[in-house]
């Protein structure tokens, strides 16, 4: 850990830190790391330190999936290097400090999955489907889930689907799906699907999903409302 300190802190770097009961806090660093020798450093068994201001993350869904699960493993200290965890912390500082600190981002809401990273992708499907009359079962949508990413139950005609979501360049390709007794929802950020249609299998729309997160920008994740208010330029 202290090795980490001295190698890879620099001014202006974040860091993420979250309390015992789940309170989350951004920070940029302000200076190098130090050594401190002095009897209440001692005592207080901090004696490697980086000089930080601290600013509170007051809701919770302001932290994307990507940064909440850096925090799962028993590592004190890890590095995030993901561009899209990187983009949203540097994003989030600005606004929370009132600051230029960092380059906006620049894009537009075309881009907007991009962003995104595959948990909070996965949300934003999550919220679609719901809206749409699919209730989720809670306990599905877990790190271990094999082959989709969370099942679900019709209110009304109690039919049974699964869904998966894929970011980025990776393809689904719809006749892999075909031989489930479920049905099936694709979701490709950048709409890449291929291969012929197959009974049973629903591809979604990017265009369509972009569109109900704008009609519907007040129940998405503050996240995504952040990213989208960023790329309208109103914020």
């Amino acid at each position: 850990r202290v090795r980490f300190l001295h190698d890879n802190l620099r001014p202006r770097d974040l860091l993420w830190t979250r309390s015992p009961h789940g309170k989350y806090c951004l920070a940029q660093v302000l200076t190098p790391w130090e050594y401190h020798e002095g009897p209440g450093s001692v005592e207080a068994d901090i004696v490697n330190v980086v000089r930080c201001q601290i600013l509170s993350v007051r809701q919770v869904d302001d932290v994307p999936g990507e940064i909440i699960n850096c925090f799962r493993p028993t590592r004190a200290i890890q590095g995030i290097r993901k561009p899209t965890a990187i983009s949203y912390s540097q994003l989030l500082w600005n606004q929370l400090a009132h600051s230029n600190d960092y380059d906006p981002v620049r894009g537009c809401l075309s881009d907007l999955f991009s962003f995104l990273d595959p948990e909070t992708a996965e949300d934003v499907v999550f919220i679609y489907l719901q809206k749409l009359g699919w209730l989720v079962i809670p306990h599905s949508r877990k790190a271990d889930t094999m082959g989709f990413e969370f099942i679900l139950i019709h209110a009304n005609s109690k039919k049974r689907a699964v869904v998966q979501v894929k970011t980025g360049s990776v393809p689904l390709r719809r006749e892999d799906w075909g031989n489930f007794t479920d049905e099936v929802f694709l979701f490709q950020t950048n709409g890449n699907y291929c291969g012929a249609d197959t009974q049973g299998v629903t591809c979604l729309d990017p265009e369509q999903l972009r569109t109900f997160i704008s009609e519907y920008l007040d129940v998405m994740p503050k996240a995504v409302q952040r990213w989208v208010m960023q790329l309208r330029g109103n914020m």
